[in-house]
C-alpha cells in the first residue's frame, strides 16, 4: 500500500493549480516569507487560486492554517537540500509529507484500533479503508483531508487506549490531537465535542474535564494565534463573512458557508450516484452494520461514538450548497470521520467474512479505476473510459524523469499490481473461508 500511494504523481493541473491546493500552497509559501498573506505567492502558485479572502487589503487563504504549518517544515527542508518551488521533483516530494505520510500513519493506527476492537481483523479492515474508499485518491494529492482524519483518529485510538486506566494525560493528549484536528480543518470542532463525551463517558470528573479541556485548547491556540496574526483578532477566522471574497468564493450563506440540512443535500451526500458516499465505496455498507454490531457487543461505547461521529458529519455536511466539495471522488468534507465508520468492518469481516471481502473487493477496484485515471474525477464511470484509453496520471517516473516508458499503460501497472498484491493478501483468506 505504501507504495501504491507514493508511486503515484498527480502533479498536473488537479494536483498545483486547483483552487484548494493552490489556496493551501500559496499559504505554505506565504508562511515560508514570515506573513499570512498571500499577495505575493498566489500569482506564484498560478491564477487558478479562487479560495481566497481579504483582509485590510490583503489577500488571504480560505483554508485553516493548520495543513500548511504541517507541511511547511517539509517545504523548508526541500529548499535546503536545493530542490525548487516549480519543480515536478517538489511537488511529488510534498505529496510524500503532505499526503502519503499520514495517510499510512493513519492505515497503521487504524490496523492496531481494529485489532483490539475485533482481534485478528486489523490487517483487512485497514487494507479496505485505504484502497476502498476516497482515501485512496486522497492520499496522493496535496488535499488536508488525510492529515485531518489523521488527527481525529489519533485523538480517538489514544482516548480508546485510556479506557479502564483513568490517566488523565492520556484524556489531554486526545484533547490535544482533536483540538489539532479543529486547526487542520475547521468542521472538525464537532469531533472535539464528540470525542469529548467520549472520553467522559463512563467516569467524568472535574480533572478529566479539565485535561480534555486543556489539551483541545491548546490543540486550536495554533488557529488562534494565526487569526490574531492575519485578521487582528484570535475570534475572527479565514471564513468570516467579512474576510471571504467574492464572486470568488461561493461560501455566501450560513457559516463559512454552511447552511440548514436539507433532506435533498442528505440524499445526494449518501447516494448520489456518481459521488455518494455508498455508490463510491459500498464496503461502507458493511461497516454501518459492524458498528450495530459493536454497540451490541462489549465495545458499546465505541459503537455509540462511530454511529455518532457519522451522523454528525453527514447531517452538517448536507447543508453546504456543494456537498461534495466541488468535482471529486465522492464526499471529500466527511473524510475527517470515514476512518472511524471504518472500524465497523472489523466486526463485519468476523459476522459476514465472504460478503464483506466481496463487496470491499469492489469497493477497490472502482477506486483503484478512479485514482488511476484522475484523483480529482468524479467516478461516473468516465474512469473505465479512460483506463480504456489509457489515460492515467503522471508517476513518480514523470516526477523524478527517471525513465521514458513506450506505451502509456506501462506506468500505472506499477500502481495496479501494488494494489491487487495488498488486496489478495488482506482479503483472500475470507473469500476462501478461511479465516
Amino acid at each position: 500500500m505504501a507504495f501504491a500511494f507514493a508511486f503515484l504523481a498527480p502533479w498536473t493541473g488537479e494536483f498545483w493549480n486547483g483552487s484548494n491546493q493552490g489556496s493551501h500552497y500559496s499559504l505554505v509559501k506565504a508562511l515560508s516569507e514570515g506573513t499570512p498573506y498571500v499577495d505575493r505567492t498566489r500569482p506564484i502558485v498560478g491564477s487558478g487560486t479562487l479560495d481566497l479572502g481579504s483582509w485590510h487589503g490583503h489577500l488571504v487563504s480560505d483554508k485553516a492554517p493548520g495543513f500548511a504549518l504541517f507541511v511547511l517544515p517539509g517545504y523548508e527542508v526541500l529548499r535546503a537540500v536545493g530542490i525548487h518551488d516549480a519543480t515536478s521533483e517538489m511537488r511529488w516530494a510534498l505529496g510524500l509529507w503532505a499526503a502519503v505520510l499520514p495517510a499510512l500513519l493513519l492505515l497503521l493506527l487504524m490496523r492496531r484500533v481494529a485489532d483490539r476492537l475485533v482481534p485478528g481483523q486489523g490487517l483487512a479492515t485497514a487494507v479496505t479503508f485505504g484502497l476502498g474508499t476516497i482515501m485512496l485518491p486522497f492520499a496522493s494529492i496535496f488535499f488536508a483531508h488525510a492529515v485531518a482524519a489523521l488527527f481525529c483518529f489519533a485523538a480517538f485510538a489514544v482516548l480508546f487506549a485510556e479506557r479502564g486506566t483513568d490517566r488523565t494525560g492520556l484524556v489531554a493528549v486526545g484533547g490535544l490531537l482533536a483540538g489539532l484536528a479543529v486547526t487542520v480543518e475547521y468542521p472538525n470542532a464537532v469531533a472535539v465535542l464528540l470525542l469529548g463525551g467520549y472520553a467522559l463517558f463512563e467516569r467524568h470528573s472535574v480533572k478529566r474535564v479539565g485535561a480534555y479541556a486543556a489539551g483541545a485548547f491548546a490543540g486550536v491556540l495554533p488557529l488562534l494565534a494565526y487569526d490574531w496574526w492575519a485578521f487582528d483578532s484570535p475570534w475572527r477566522y479565514s471564513r468570516s463573512r467579512d474576510v471571504l471574497v467574492l464572486p470568488f468564493n461561493h461560501y455566501d450563506t450560513g457559516i463559512g458557508g454552511l447552511g440548514a440540512p436539507t433532506v435533498d443535500g442528505l440524499r445526494r451526500l449518501l447516494l448520489d450516484l456518481h459521488q455518494g458516499l455508498f455508490p463510491t465505496a459500498p464496503v461502507l455498507v458493511c461497516a454501518i452494520v459492524g458498528v450495530a454490531l459493536l454497540i451490541r457487543s462489549s465495545h458499546r461505547a465505541e459503537g455509540i461514538l462511530i454511529a455518532a461521529m457519522a451522523a454528525a458529519y453527514v447531517v452538517y455536511n448536507a447543508g453546504y450548497p456543494q456537498v461534495f466539495g466541488g468535482s471529486a471522488p465522492g464526499p471529500r468534507y466527511i473524510v475527517a470521520m470515514m476512518p472511524l465508520l471504518a472500524l465497523g468492518l472489523a466486526a463485519s469481516y468476523l459476522r459476514f467474512p465472504r460478503i464483506t471481502a466481496v463487496v470491499g473487493a469492489l469497493s477497490i477496484a472502482r477506486m483503484a479505476a478512479v485514482t488511476a485515471t484522475s484523483a480529482l474525477a468524479v467516478p461516473d464511470h468516465g474512469e473505465v473510459r479512460r483506463f480504456l484509453h489509457r489515460d492515467f496520471v503522471g508517476t513518480v517516473l514523470d516526477a523524478l524523469r527517471i525513465w521514458t516508458y513506450p506505451h502509456p499503460v506501462v506506468k500505472i501497472w506499477p500502481f495496479v499490481v501494488a494494489v491487487g498484491i495488498a488486496s489478495v493478501a488482506a482479503l483472500w483468506p475470507y473469500v476462501r473461508g478461511r479465516t
